[in-house]
Parts: C-alpha cells; sequence; structure tokens
C-alpha cells in the first residue's frame, strides 16, 4: 500500500505554490504526494494523510516563537501567518497520533519552534557578524557533519557529507525534546530529530533537489517507509 504523504505548499500572492521537485521526491521513495491547502479542515487533512511533509518557505514570524522582530524588516521574506499556524496544528496532530514527520528548511524551523524552540532571524547579523570565514548559507553548497542519523545505518556516523544551502536563518535555542544529527562547520544546526517519536525529522538543505544522492535518497526512504506502517494500519 502507497502512503498517502501530505505537503504543505507555499501561500504568495493568493496563490498555493509548490515547487515539483517535493513531489517527485515521494513518489520516487514510493509515497502518494497530496498537497494540503492551508485553512481551517486541519482535523480532516490529519485524517487523509499517512505522513506530512513540511516544505521550504520563506521566514517565520518572530512573536509566534516569542519574539519581536530583531533585524531590519527589509532583510525578512515573511510566510504568512495563516501558514504556519495551520502547520502547528497539523504537527499537534502528527504527534498526538504518531505519524510521521519531515520538515525541509523553513519546514524544519517551524518544527523547531513547535517545540517551543527559537531562531536567528538573520545568520550574518544574529550569529556571525565577526567571523571571517563563515559558510554562506544563503547560497551554494557545503559540508555537514552526521553525528547520529534517522535510520539504524551506523555508517553513516561520523561521516562528512555535502548537501544544498538556500536560507539566511537557522536554529538558535532548540526545541524541547530535540536532538541534533547534523551541523555545519561553523556550528549551525542543519539535522534536528524527537528520538522518541516513530519518525520525527528536519533538515535544514533540501534533499529533494538532490535525488540521486545517498544521503537524500535514504532521507525520503525512511520518511515513506516509516508512513507505509501508518498506511497499513489504517487500512487495517
Amino acid at each position: 500500500m502507497k502512503p498517502v504523504i501530505g505537503i504543505t505548499p507555499g501561500i504568495e500572492d493568493g496563490r498555493f505554490r509548490l515547487h515539483q521537485a517535493y513531489a517527485a521526491a515521494v513518489e520516487k521513495a514510493g509515497g502518494t504526494p497530496f498537497i494540503l491547502p492551508p485553512g481551517p479542515a486541519v482535523q480532516e487533512h490529519g485524517g487523509i494523510i499517512d505522513g506530512l511533509l513540511l516544505s521550504g518557505g520563506g521566514d517565520i514570524l518572530p512573536e509566534l516563537y516569542g519574539e519581536a522582530l530583531a533585524v531590519l524588516p527589509s532583510l525578512l521574506r515573511l510566510v504568512v501567518r495563516q501558514r504556519t499556524e495551520y502547520e502547528l496544528s497539523l504537527l499537534r496532530m502528527m504527534m498526538d497520533w504518531q505519524k510521521p514527520v519531515l520538515g525541509i528548511c523553513y519546514g524544519m524551523q517551524v518544527l523547531n519552534v513547535f517545540f517551543g524552540g527559537s531562531l536567528y532571524q538573520d545568520i550574518p547579523t544574529q550569529y556571525a557578524p565577526d567571523r571571517l570565514a563563515g559558510i554562506y548559507h544563503h547560497e551554494g553548497m557545503h559540508s555537514i557533519e552526521l553525528s547520529a542519523l534517522f535510520c539504524d545505518d551506523s555508517s553513516y556516523e561520523g561521516l562528512q557529507a555535502r548537501v544544498n544551502s538556500s536560507h539566511h536563518q537557522a536554529i538558535q535555542r532548540l526545541g524541547d525534546g530535540l536532538s541534533v544529527f547534523a551541523t555545519s562547520p561553523d556550528g549551525i544546526i542543519e539535522g534536528i530529530m524527537l528520538p522518541t517519536h516513530p519518525f520525527c525529522v528536519g533538515v535544514q538543505w533540501h534533499p529533494e533537489r538532490m535525488l540521486h544522492d545517498k544521503l537524500a535518497e535514504e532521507l525520503f526512504r525512511a520518511f515513506v517507509s516509516a508512513s507505509r506502517r501508518v498506511a497499513f494500519c489504517r487500512g487495517g
């Protein structure tokens, strides 16, 4: 049975927007993508899907993690409140029902905020204003180190991997109960997981754009596999 993977889209100019790479990655791993329009039907959407993929996006409103705007407004591309609040509500259901979650880029940050964490609102301004040899996280490739992983393959432990990067915000305070499994050389958190959940993982990079990469393939394979177990139980 193919699991149904709900994917949250962005909202821009009154339209839902989602890069087709997310659906392609889910299909390649054996799942059925299902785009979730943010709105009031949270309960219905949560019941339909077997796993939740929080896609990338812009910047989370600082007030949603208990902070005021701390950088120049021109540095931010804020996600509409409707989307983030919808995703936070969906996450509550996924946790209650023990359904798998994968958060990508902005989606990882939403995951961290859900568990009470906070964000650097702008990496160059707040995290590394005086660093001479930092990583330009907003565009390009950089290395990460894996300290633990979302799967049982111990060969990844301590592995250096190359990932794509497209963000100017990052996790500052880690959410309650979360563990870090990947960091960049400058100390930015690149991967988080909830050890007490069957599958709850967030990555700061974009694995859906690296489908020929072993790590990206394993990430989606593990996510869809965990969702398939939910689908099997649902199908009875």
